[in-house]
């Protein structure tokens, strides 16, 4: 995704009022030259947009994740031994005193050190996966590591990249391939990594569901981070429709039946299928080109050179 470079929205917004306010001619195209160029129109689509925030990671080796959540289970198992042979060993002292004070002093002591084995095991691994990992209760715990074991899940991390501002409250993220052109998948879990990565730079944990496709260690992924609770609303701009000029992003929108007006259009959020463009900068009852908008370019360009189409 582009960044947003300080004062481009408003030279954007400038650019955008100033195409407005001087309402550039329409390229008039007639039925012989709209054949010709195989002219086919669409109708934009309302859709919503969240901001995103791009990051790249990979594929998380789950096995230091086993080996932390396993000395936990371990001393969750102790403790409940100490405990339950304090509890025995209590309830001896009680009966006829069969136990000794001193017994049941000492049984409880164990069961106290045993409680700090686990709270300590509980805390690293907070510390060491964040709280995403470390504040699951023991089943929920045990099915986690079950289907990373089984390949149902797989776990990543995404680093954001140098010097970008951590979202506050992050709401979604969906994961895909680097370079694989596949489908994005939406994250099941997502919370802040407790520790930063090789760049210094804070990142996030990830879970997916990974059933669809293989997701080996390792593998190179890249992230758009949800970082807003409320989507801008808008319409969607196929990729087809778009051309470039001078640099910038435009569309012809068909104004009338031989009528097509060059309209210029942001490209700083795209989009599946293509780009963003926020209620009010697009009339959605005139449908834009989707087919042969080059070639309308062309035209009017020769004709503001004064010069003639070759036939």
């Amino acid at each position: 995704m582009m960044k947003t470079i300080p004062g481009c929205e408003l030279l954007l917004g400038l650019l955008l009022a100033g195409a407005a306010n001087a309402a550039p001619p329409a390229v008039m195209v007639d039925d012989v030259h709209q054949q010709r160029y195989g002219v086919e129109t669409a109708t934009l689509g309302a859709t919503e947009f969240r901001p995103m925030l791009q990051a790249y990671g990979e594929v998380v080796d789950p096995t230091p994740l086993l080996t932390q959540a396993n000395d936990l289970h371990l001393a969750e198992i102790q403790e409940q031994v100490a405990r339950d042979e304090a509890g025995r060993l209590a309830a001896l002292y009680q009966d006829n005193q069969l136990a000794s004070k001193r017994e049941v002093d000492q049984a409880a002591a164990l069961a106290e050190t045993a409680a700090l084995q686990t709270k300590l095991a509980q805390q690293a691994l907070q510390l060491m996966w964040g709280n995403g990992i470390g504040t699951l209760t023991k089943e929920e715990r045990s099915t986690l590591l079950d289907a990373l074991l089984g390949g149902k899940k797989a776990l990543l991390r995404l680093s954001l990249p140098v010097a970008t501002t951590i979202p506050g409250n992050p709401q979604g993220a969906r994961i895909s391939p680097l370079g694989a052109g596949a489908q994005a998948l939406a994250a099941t879990s997502l919370w802040l990594d407790p520790k930063t990565g090789l760049t210094k730079q804070p990142g996030f944990y990830v879970l997916i569901e990974a059933t669809e496709q293989a997701w080996p260690v390792g593998l190179a992924v890249t992230g758009a981070i949800e970082t807003a609770t409320t989507a801008d609303k808008g319409l969607l701009v196929p990729t087809a429709a778009v051309i470039y000029e001078q640099g910038a992003a435009w569309l012809f929108q068909q104004t009338g039946k031989e009528d097509y007006t060059q309209q210029l259009i942001p490209n700083d959020r795209p989009m599946d299928g293509g780009w963003f463009v926020a209620e009010g900068l697009l009339d959605a009852t005139q449908p834009v080109v989707i087919r042969g908008a080059q070639s309308i370019l062309g035209q009017k360009q020769q004709e503001a050179v004064g010069g003639e189409e070759e036939e």
